[in-house]
């Protein structure tokens, strides 16, 4: 991997008004400090508008790409403020406006969800910054944080804010849109999903970089990798990142800090439901099979309910995660037994000391032969 490219910081601008109240807006050259740092700097004119332009900043690293992005499951479409693929109708001629003989802008290679990274690369290619056209807040064309904020944009339907690479993660809140949830780096059972976008900060600059997550393979001890759409960065747009132990490893000097997450799953992984908590059950519970092969269990709930669920070639009633309840006031487990004829009998102990069997209220309980027999009435067989 070669070394740290020189940074590009950029500076935001609001248009203001003058006396007569039309707008007048400044326009700052690039100019080159001792660094062979470009600092550069634009805004917008325009009549009774104020158009913010976001510092869209990104550390970029050279080198190649560890792993190709996986292929786009779905197709968001061009952005409705596109023209031509990449903007290219209208990066271009604003990129030859400013002096640029390069390329002109297309697609590296990578995406997600039909979200393409885009070049050439203000870093690597030297390639001019333009501000895109759509509007509200302003982000550089192809700085790595317009690909975050176009991405969540058009499957997220988030709205731009001011955040560099290292705090779109940190910066975002739910006024933006999205519904989006925090995750940071490290923490338990939090593997990256897909769509998830991940911040990164750096110690060498204080910019920092983001990409989204289009891949991940990571098994339920937190170790694998995931692989990124990265914007500004790779060749090709893509990258591949180690996880262990549930943190997901750096590159050079980027280490990522958190990402965004969607527990509905527009990025291609929703949130499992929540797995119904299981009716605490002591050990004994009671299995019989009948003639026909009907498997019944039944068994004692936590507030001493008798609960029964059974088994057929169709699967579980009356599911495999509930039971019915055929009464309450245990305080033993229950005791079941088939006679030769198919009947079902019963047994347990009931708060007040009786062992009992046959009623819907009563401890215990003896049933007629049959897949969904009836209960017969309670018999009360010792005292305690």
């Amino acid at each position: 991997m070669s070394a740290i490219q020189p940074q590009r910081s950029l500076t935001a601008f609001r248009t203001s008004r003058n006396g007569s109240g039309s707008s007048r807006s400044s326009l700052r050259r690039p100019l080159t400090t001792t660094a062979g740092v470009r600092v550069a700097a634009v805004a917008f004119a325009g009549r009774r508008r104020v158009v913010a332009v976001l510092a869209a900043v990104c550390i970029v690293l050279g080198g190649e790409s560890l792993a190709a992005a996986s292929s786009a499951s779905a197709d968001a479409g061009a952005p409705g403020w596109w023209s031509g693929a990449c903007d290219a109708n209208h990066w271009n001629a604003a990129a030859a406006a400013r002096g640029w003989a390069g390329v002109g802008a297309h697609p590296l290679g990578a995406s997600y969800l039909g979200v393409p990274v885009c070049g050439p690369r203000p870093i690597a290619d030297g390639a001019p910054d333009v501000a895109w056209a759509k509007a509200g807040w302003g982000e550089y064309e192809w700085e790595c944080t317009e690909l975050a904020f176009r991405f969540m944009a058009q499957i997220y339907g988030v709205s731009a804010y001011s955040a560099n690479g290292n705090s779109v993660v940190g910066n975002y809140t739910t006024a933006a849109g999205g519904n989006l949830v925090k995750v940071a780096n490290g923490t338990a059972n939090q593997a990256p999903k897909l769509g998830d976008v991940m911040s990164f900060s750096s110690s060498t600059n204080s910019f920092g970089h983001v990409a989204i997550v289009s891949a991940s393979s990571v098994d339920g001890n937190g170790n694998g990798s995931i692989g990124l759409i990265s914007q500004n960065d790779t060749a090709n747009g893509s990258r591949s990142l180690a996880v262990a132990n549930w943190r997901v490893a750096g590159f050079g000097s980027e280490v990522p800090s958190g990402w965004l997450h969607d527990p509905a799953g527009r990025g291609g992984t929703s949130d499992p439901p929540p797995t119904p908590a299981p009716q605490s059950l002591p050990v004994g519970n009671s299995v019989v099979v009948r003639a026909d092969g009907t498997v019944d269990v039944y068994a004692r709930g936590a507030n001493g309910d008798l609960l029964h669920k059974w088994l057929t070639s169709a699967g579980w009633a009356p599911s495999w995660n509930t039971w019915e309840t055929l009464g309450s006031g245990l305080v033993g487990d229950p005791r079941a037994i088939v006679r030769a004829d198919g009947t079902v009998d019963l047994y347990a102990q009931g708060a007040n000391g009786s062992r009992r069997s046959g009623s819907l209220t009563a401890p215990c309980l003896r049933r007629r032969a049959g897949r969904r027999p009836q209960w017969s009435s309670p018999l009360e067989v010792a005292s305690a």
